[in-house]
């Protein structure tokens, strides 16, 4: 199997055979796209906060710390788990908040692009609700870039608790969570 890459247009073919030790292929070689580093966050535990009547997000303390190598940088995030409740009737959302170099949070994205917003359509207690989240950030930044899931639930009336990853504290229907920033050449 031959290894390309592909430089000022030109495209050279080196035999696996060939290569020893470690190789590495410079940063300023790679197409754009190309993903130039992964940082993943996994857990089993949840969080957990009380209902609210309003749009309260709380910190989930579900981090995943990236440094990106260019400012021009993006960074993809994607996050997989579940959120429940203990009200029946809730409305409950997850979002991505940014720090950069240690500084506080803020919410990211607009109009809702990295906002899951989840329903308890069935109307039961403690039903969990499987979720996907994604979202393409720019940083701008080579500093230490910190995303973290803020939560929240919302059923009309302060009773209840919504649970990130999970449907309550008893340890039953709570997957592990999946929290990936992968960087991105532009």
């Amino acid at each position: 199997m031959a290894l390309t890459q592909v430089a000022s247009g030109l495209i050279a073919s080196v035999a696996a055979s060939t290569l020893t030790g470690t190789q590495t292929i410079p940063r300023g070689t790679l197409p754009t796209g190309s993903v130039l580093q992964v940082v993943t966050y996994t857990s089993n535990s949840n969080a957990s906060t009380a209902n609210t009547t309003g749009t309260n997000y709380v910190a989930s303390g579900f981090i995943v710390t990236i440094t990106p190598s260019s400012a021009t940088s993006k960074v993809l995030l994607m996050c997989s788990s579940c959120i429940g409740n203990s009200a029946g009737a809730s409305g409950m959302s997850v979002l991505f908040y940014r720090s950069i170099g240690g500084g506080g949070y803020s919410a990211i994205g607009s109009n809702g692009l990295a906002t899951q917003y989840l329903n308890n359509i069935t109307y039961v207690s403690y039903q969990v609700n499987m979720f996907g989240l994604n979202y393409l950030d720019s940083p701008g930044t080579t500093s230490s870039v910190s995303y973290q899931l803020y939560f929240q639930g919302n059923n009309g009336s302060p009773t209840g608790t919504c649970y990130l990853n999970g449907r309550n504290n008893d340890g039953l229907q709570q997957p592990q969570l999946n929290f990936t920033a992968m960087e991105i050449s532009a």
